[in-house]
């Protein structure tokens, strides 16, 4: 899948994670056959679109959860039926009760929830804007590069000019890693 068409999905779902999500419609949305844009989406993402969408609303519904509202809500907004099954999905992902992952992680989160919606939505304009910080000139040509190396989580890269790269990932602990090998 084209890192263009990636990023306008991984968009398109962030702001309809709320709604139902069919694979039907988001093949629809890149001219995809359904099988197509699974296998597709899979090796792009590292995840199957399931799990995907499930990791998003999880994170949504934590999100909203830390800033103060009732869990039940949020959970329901997000497309959870039944508490109990939102719990079980939550306990399964992160491997404790919402209300314990709040209390351990609660500064972290608030973060990881700035950078995420800051990198995963930003168009070219807001790039050279980052770029100012870093004495980069905001002429510079700026490209989306792939984003599919063969890699189990999704990587946000932009190629700036010919010598720098912005690169964006889910996985703190890798990036400390690519860091410490570079």
């Amino acid at each position: 899948m084209p890192p263009e068409r990636l990023i306008l999905l991984l968009n398109h779902i962030e702001k309809k994670l709320d709604t139902s999500l069919t694979a039907e419609s988001l093949a629809d949305q890149v001219g995809y056959s359904v099988y197509y844009f699974y296998r597709q989406f899979s090796a792009a993402v590292g995840m199957s679109l399931a799990s995907y969408i499930l990791n998003r609303r999880l994170k949504k519904v934590l999100t909203e959860i830390g800033s103060g509202k009732k869990t039940i809500d949020v959970a329901f907004t997000y497309g959870f039926n039944t508490y109990a099954g939102f719990y079980k999905a939550f306990v399964k992902e992160y491997g404790c009760s919402p209300k314990k992952y709040l209390t351990i992680y609660k500064d972290e989160l608030k973060e990881t929830g700035r950078k995420e919606h800051v990198f995963m939505n930003l168009n070219n304009q807001e790039l050279k804007n980052v770029l100012k910080n870093w004495k980069i000139n905001p002429a510079t040509t700026i490209e989306v590069s792939s984003t599919n190396y063969g890699l189990q989580q999704p990587k946000m890269v932009w190629k700036i000019g010919t010598d720098n790269y912005l690169h964006h990932t889910k996985d703190r602990g890798g990036e400390l890693k690519n860091i410490a090998i570079a």
